[in-house]
């Protein structure tokens, strides 16, 4: 089993600008850098695959709407549409996560 071990985190300014977290990582020797306030491009790999999740999520409850199913689309469906994007993201090899499909 191998072990990763965390040197560095880059994080918006919000809660994990806490002193109880800054403390942690005091305490395990690892960094903490900020993005400036509404700078998105600082982290656009994360950014980009949230807005990926996001559109995957919208489509699938509108495919869900226009099946005519006796119950249409309702936004309480919402979390889990976006709980399974998020599943089909992490499953489905892509170029950011550097997965490659073998031949």
């Amino acid at each position: 089993m191998n072990i990763i071990k965390v040197s560095n985190y880059h994080g918006d300014n919000d809660a994990s600008n806490s002193q109880v977290f800054r403390n942690d990582c005091n305490d395990k020797q690892q960094q903490i850098t900020f993005s400036g306030s509404r700078a998105h491009h600082h982290n656009v790999v994360a950014e980009r695959s949230t807005q990926t999740v996001v559109r995957w999520a919208r489509t699938l409850l509108l495919l869900r709407a226009a099946i005519p199913w006796p119950v249409m689309a309702e936004l309480k469906l919402w979390p889990l549409t976006l709980q399974h994007a998020v599943y089909l993201w992490n499953i489905i090899p892509n170029q950011q996560a550097n997965y490659h499909l073998s031949n």
